[in-house]
């Protein structure tokens, strides 16, 4: 059922950029008020369903608005927002935690409300084959690794839940320090969806460090 809920959820999305969007000579897309829309469609599924992230959704989607410009871009890509949040007690205080469950597994697993780390920490994605299937391998920039280092060492036995587009899709358990900033995610998505979210997320990640160094 879940996974069902989380197909047509995605469906929904693609045809609406479908709408919105037309082809441009090369094959990629011109978006216009698309990537505006898109910012609030995704995000507005994740505030809906962890009210408590909403003060921090509104920040989220605002760092969204700054990387597309709210204006007319070319682009052969769905631009992937990546967040990740580290599972906690939850004794908490309610304002203080939200709960996701991942789309396949049924997990429900106890967040902290605010990321620990975003798509501008990503400095590389691959997708990398295992006995289990393929999994998603991504590579923390320098400036991030050694506070991921940090975090692996201080939450040992917890685990790391990366959310794109505002959807749970999977978990990382913290085994022990990860000195490399080198971190591999099995994600809850049909296989043949993964070398175009690897895609998306490579090319988000140097869009956004392109406009950060143009001063947006």
């Amino acid at each position: 059922m879940r996974l069902n809920f989380f197909k047509a959820s995605k469906n929904a999305t693609e045809k609406r950029l479908e709408i919105e969007t037309q082809k441009v000579e090369g094959g990629a897309e011109e978006v216009s008020i698309w990537d505006c829309r898109f910012a609030e469609i995704s995000f507005a599924r994740l505030l809906m369903n962890f009210p408590s992230l909403r003060v921090f959704g509104f920040v989220a989607v605002a760092a969204c608005l700054v990387l597309s410009g709210c204006r007319t871009t070319k682009r052969d890509f769905t631009p992937h927002i990546v967040r990740f949040y580290l599972e906690e007690s939850d004794h908490l205080p309610p304002s203080h935690i939200a709960e996701m469950i991942l789309p396949v597994s049924g997990s429900h697993i106890t967040v902290k409300s605010r990321p620990v780390f975003v798509e501008s920490d990503i400095g590389n994605a691959s997708l990398y084959e295992t006995e289990f299937g393929p999994a998603v391998i991504l590579l923390f920039r320098t400036a991030a690794t050694t506070d991921f280092y940090r975090t692996t060492i201080a939450n040992q036995g917890k685990r790391l839940v990366i959310v794109i587009n505002g959807l749970p899709l999977g978990a990382y358990y913290i085994s022990g320090p990860v000195q490399d900033g080198r971190i591999m995610f099995y994600l809850e998505v049909p296989d043949e969806e993964l070398p175009e979210i690897v895609r998306s997320i490579q090319k988000t990640s140097d869009e956004l460090r392109k406009a950060q160094s143009s001063g947006w």
